[in-house]
């Protein structure tokens, strides 16, 4: 579906270019009408020079300078003209149109006004003669026209073709357009000039190849200065013409237009230096080669516009020079075509070897028709010239058509397998191997395809990949997967491998192109050295290196040995394989994303066991803490509803005692899941002030000394300094300690010691809190602030918990910026 949306975009684009080119030449021919029938004033016979005008008119239509013939016809110097046959004219714009408008070679008058005398002169009509800079201008105009369309006909799909017709469309209607003062073409004519130069600059970054990041808009910028000439262009233009002068006497539009033109000398000298750069830094011999031939059209066209420019800031206008520069601007469009034509840029010579084929079968066919002809007239007595001779050549020429055009098809098939049958046989393999290609998912597969049906197919003595490792730090070489001649007896796959940081590295990623090396030398001399090739490559015998890039990165370098024949390899092989190695760089990228989603999924598998482990043992930990104090509320509020009689006021209020503690429990409880769900959300939010430690760390102790007594622990305090001011939320200060110091008691046996110290260090405040517990196994220290983990210790599963103290601990403490550890040896 998609290659055929693209066919048919390519199809409207072409009718598009067709609309466009036809355009552009109906354009040239109005101009070229325009031209041919510019009426002036006839000179007298010996003095004819109809390329200039017998007299230059000024803008108030007096005569301010006399050329040979005015004076003869008996014009004068301070003349004023009136009007042309019947016609009264009043600007130089109607003076121009009356002209026009009189017929040529046809006697007319012109009334003048000379002092206080108005008088009229009979003058001769005639068609202005067309100069030398007429027909270059114009044939400058046909070749940019013409070749532009010539490319995007052949690449409409490419960006770098489309835009190449866009500024030679532009810079052919210029210079069709140029020097002509009817409005319309006028117009057509600033648009042309003040777009070319954004085109030619918007082209330059896009070819050889493109340099502008996809999906980008920041190109329209290049069309800014070029909006803005343009309209101040056409609003000095538009003055001049409500002035009645057009282009003539228009300072400000010719101004204008002077920028327009050396602005698109400027993009002209820009795309010359982007092209230099990348002849410079880029490693394609063929680009190279392009970008030369490119170079000098740019550079000629270039001068000549310096030169024609020089000279006439210089007063040094001459007509027939100035014409020849001209010239130098049709190396551009030239120097482009040779490049097209001769280093493959539209792929013309498979192009020229296909038309060499059909033209001698094109030969083969006239001779065919021509011998059915002579053997009809022979059989039947016809001589040539006669009559029934033409009914002969109309029934051969019907027998041909009805022969030819059903096995049209099939000859055409049969002359392709005949003498394209490689190209054939490398457009099958192709499509075979990028259908194995991208249904690969693993390494084993895409190694199979390269280093064993890739060679041979296309008789190659070996070929070898390199993937980059998963820490990106080597090309590694992978193994030649098993087939049916693998044996204990194969010689060993030669160690290939080269670190990421090779010197090979960063030219195969930039150059995005092949390395191709062995008897016929590196293809890029003066980008790479000879020294960097390793010499395990040139041992194992490595012809061709192909770098294989998904995303921007290098995954990988495709090897390949010589050829069994020991042919060189030709460029439609190299396109084959260049070709194959883009596929081969996404699948080796899908077959590496494939391994990390399996490796994840395992991963995840694990963690959801993991998890599932501890949701089991949280639910058992809180049915344990929820069944226990229920049961003990039950049991103790039994007791309380069902003793007869009055109980006494010390046994009852030890009953509720109980109660109320195990309320206790449960709401410390549902106060852990509360805290722990908020956490998880981000619903929970600390409020810092400034707090007195001593007084927090107090009333934590004081609160948990029922519990410190009833276990007969020894709890002390050391703060340093006393009257400490510390930065936190008071509720969750103290909850974090309540937390801390109630762990310790629970698993410090009775009479142990528990010690809570404070002391400044740096600008903060440590507090430490240490007991004689039992202590921790080294191996369950990175897991105790983890939720739901409790210690298998039997002390531990002894003592009432759900493993989630620790675990919102350390994540209050977080919440404040702080930072909270433990270290601990068993029974210490």
């Amino acid at each position: 579906m998609r290659r055929t949306t693209d066919s048919v975009s390519v199809q409207l684009g072409r009718v598009v270019v067709i609309l466009l080119t036809a355009l552009a030449f109906g354009l040239q021919a109005i101009g070229v009408y325009y031209d041919a029938h510019w009426h002036s004033i006839q000179p007298p016979a010996d003095k004819i020079e109809l390329s200039r005008a017998v007299m230059v008119v000024g803008l108030d239509l007096t005569i301010t300078e006399l050329r040979p013939g005015g004076e003869e016809i008996g014009f004068q110097v301070g003349d004023h003209l009136l009007s042309v046959g019947d016609q009264p004219v009043s600007t130089l714009m109607e003076w121009r149109a009356a002209l026009n408008r009189q017929p040529v070679n046809t006697w007319t008058t012109v009334e003048v006004e000379r002092g206080d005398e108005a008088f009229e002169l009979t003058v001769l009509i005639a068609n202005k003669r067309l100069t030398l800079r007429f027909f270059i201008r114009n044939l400058i105009a046909f070749v940019f026209i013409l070749l532009g369309a010539v490319v995007a006909w052949q690449r409409f799909e490419d960006r770098a073709a489309r835009l190449f017709f866009a500024a030679s469309l532009a810079l052919g209607v210029y210079f069709a357009l140029l020097d002509k003062d009817a409005p319309a073409l006028v117009y057509a004519q600033i648009a042309a000039l003040n777009l070319a130069p954004a085109l030619v600059i918007h082209f330059a970054l896009l070819f050889p190849r493109e340099r502008l990041r996809p999906g980008t808009w920041w190109w329209l910028l290049l069309y800014i200065p070029s909006a803005i000439l343009l309209i101040l262009t056409a609003q000095a233009y538009t003055e001049s013409l409500l002035a009645g002068s057009g282009i003539w006497y228009a300072p400000r539009y010719a101004t204008l237009n002077t920028i327009g033109f050396a602005y698109l000398t400027a993009a002209a000298t820009f795309v010359l230096a982007s092209m230099g750069y990348v002849y410079a830094t880029t490693g394609d011999s063929v680009e190279r080669r392009q970008l030369q031939w490119v170079m000098w059209g740019l550079g000629i066209a270039v001068a000549s516009s310096f030169v024609d420019m020089a000279l006439t800031s210089m007063h040094l206008y001459l007509p027939n020079v100035s014409d020849l520069l001209l010239l130098g601007t049709l190396a551009l469009p030239l120097a482009f075509a040779f490049a097209i034509l001769r280093y493959h840029l539209l792929d013309v010579d498979l192009v020229v070897n296909r038309s060499m084929v059909y033209a001698v079968l094109t030969a083969a066919l006239a001779a065919l028709y021509l011998l059915l002809i002579t053997f009809l007239s022979n059989a039947l007595g016809i001589a040539a010239g006669s009559g029934n001779y033409t009914i002969i050549v109309f029934i051969s020429a019907l027998l041909i058509g009805l022969l030819v055009n059903p096995l049209r098809a099939r000859l055409q098939k049969a002359v392709d397998r005949l003498f394209f049958r490689q190209q054939l046989d490398f457009q099958d393999s192709l499509i075979r191997w990028s259908h194995q290609l991208s249904t690969s998912i693993r390494f084993s597969d895409v190694a199979r395809l390269l280093i064993q049906e890739v060679p041979q197919q296309l008789l190659i003595a070996d070929a070898w990949l390199l993937v980059l490792d998963e820490e990106e730090s080597r090309f590694a070489a992978l193994p030649s997967p098993g087939g049916e001649k693998a044996d204990q007896e194969a010689s060993p796959v030669p160690d290939l491998s080269i670190p990421a940081s090779h010197p090979l590295a960063a030219p195969l990623l930039q150059g995005e192109d092949v390395l191709v090396l062995g008897e016929i030398g590196m293809d890029r001399p003066g980008q790479w050295s000879d020294d960097w090739i390793p010499s395990s490559w040139r041992e194992a015998g490595v012809c061709v290196a192909l770098p294989l890039i998904s995303g921007g990165q290098m995954v990988g370098i495709y090897l390949v040995g010589a050829k069994l024949s020991g042919d060189i390899y030709q460029r439609q092989e190299l396109d084959l394989l260049r070709t194959l190695a883009n596929q081969a760089a996404i699948a080796i990228a899908n077959a590496r994303f494939y391994e990390q989603v399996h490796t994840f999924s395992q991963e995840m598998e694990t963690k959801v066991r993991e998890r599932t482990q501890e949701l089991r043992d949280f639910i058992s930990a809180v049915y344990h803490e929820l069944s226990t104090p229920m049961t003990a509320i039950r049991g103790y509020t039994e007791l309380l509803m069902g003793e007869e009689g009055e109980l006494p006021e010390a046994r009852k209020r030890r009953y509720l005692q109980v109660v109320h503690r195990n309320v206790q429990r449960l709401m410390r409880l549902v106060a852990d899941l509360s805290d722990v769900a908020r956490i998880e959300d981000g619903r929970l939010t600390i409020h810092p002030e400034p707090l007195r430690l001593r007084d927090v760390v107090q009333g934590t102790v004081t609160s948990l000394s029922s519990m410190v007594e009833e276990k007969g622990l020894r709890l002390a305090v050391n703060l340093d300094p006393e009257d400490a001011i510390v930065l936190g939320d008071e509720q969750r200060v103290g909850q974090i300690l309540t937390n801390l110091l109630t762990n310790a008691c629970r698993y410090t046996p009775a009479g142990g010691r528990i010690t809570v110290t404070a002391q400044r260090m740096d600008g903060v405040v440590e507090i430490t809190v240490r007991d004689t517990g039992i202590g921790i196994r080294a191996d369950e220290l990175g897991r105790i602030f983890d939720r739901f983990y409790r210690s298998d210790h039997p002390f531990v599963r002894e003592q009432a918990g759900t493993g989630l103290g620790l675990a919102i601990t350390k994540s209050l403490v977080e919440m404040h910026g702080s930072r909270l550890w433990v270290k601990s040896r068993v029974g210490q």
